[in-house]
């Protein structure tokens, strides 16, 4: 768990990618991401609802969605390599990166797969 807190909070740029296997409407993908967020980021926190806003269309079969992590708490999110949008939260950010390599984590298979492939980023 250690390993996955120093990612978390390591002061450096990240990136998230995801290539969708499916269609997903965009109100999946923002019940999702809401869920992910209430691992760290207040309900009613204007932040939470400005990057949810973000998440309105749907996301097609073989899209590529990206979310870049900036280290002073920037999240930046692309679709098929275009910026679709930004906010600026370290708790918001931090609340992404656990919903994925925290101890309740969305996918243990995402969890281990990133720790696998860190020794080829350093």
């Amino acid at each position: 768990d250690a390993f996955y807190d120093a990612r978390i909070a390591a002061p450096a740029e990240k990136l998230v990618v995801m290539t969708f296997v499916r269609t997903v409407s965009g109100k999946k993908m923002m019940d999702a991401l809401d869920d992910a967020l209430g691992r760290g980021v207040a309900e009613n926190d204007p932040v939470r609802r400005t990057f949810l806003d973000l998440w309105t269309e749907e996301i097609k079969n073989k899209e590529e969605v990206a979310i870049g992590f900036g280290p002073a708490g920037e999240v930046t999110v692309y679709r098929s390599g275009k910026v679709t949008g930004q906010v600026s939260s370290k708790d918001l950010a931090a609340a992404l990166l656990r919903s994925w390599l925290g101890t309740e984590t969305v996918s243990d298979d995402i969890r281990e797969g990133a720790a696998e492939r860190f020794p080829a980023l350093i």
